[in-house]
């Protein structure tokens, strides 16, 4: 709860005051992002959800891919920040939200990040080194010094996913 990698919009326990039993209560709840992500979609969850902590979310991902022992696990934890950044726009974008641009750089990088991560997982051992050496010469051939280089741009852009009220896109 209190980690870096501990983001409050994965965050799954809350804790509240009991007045029966004069007492705190650990409780199970929604995550905040699957809230998000299912807004407008699911019955009981309201059309407009903000994410809770943009700036938390980011830094998980960022801290998960440089905490990775190996490369392809670095590989997972950088697509699924592209696979979250993806559903929240998309979610915010039913929400009538404007999320901005991604710029072409970061869309590129994105891009490679979700192959390499389907040729591991295309890979039985999950480990194809190949797809690694070569997820990484095409990260730097878009400008990337490396794979935190780009989760750093990539977490630029979830953060960018602050939680203003909804303007309405005109139809």
């Amino acid at each position: 709860r209190y980690d870096a990698e501990a983001s409050a919009a994965m965050t799954d326990q809350d804790v509240i005051w009991n007045e029966r039993t004069r007492t705190f209560d650990r409780i199970q709840k929604e995550r905040n992002l699957d809230r998000v992500i299912a807004s407008g979609t699911v019955a009981g969850i309201p059309d407009e959800v903000s994410l809770a902590d943009p700036a938390g979310l980011a830094l998980m991902y960022r801290q998960k891919v440089a905490d990775a022992h190996h490369p392809h696990e670095a590989m997972v934890q950088a697509n699924k920040a592209v696979a979250t950044l993806k559903a929240v726009r998309a979610a915010y974008t039913r929400q009538g939200r404007d999320s901005g641009r991604i710029p072409d750089r970061v869309l590129a990088g994105m891009a490679i990040i979700e192959q390499a991560a389907q040729r591991l997982a295309a890979d039985p051992n999950r480990r194809d080194p190949r797809a690694i050496a070569e997820a990484d010469r095409a990260l730097r051939s878009h400008g990337y010094r490396d794979l935190n280089h780009a989760i750093d741009q990539i977490g630029g852009q979830i953060e960018s996913l602050k939680s203003p009220p909804a303007s309405k896109t005109a139809p």
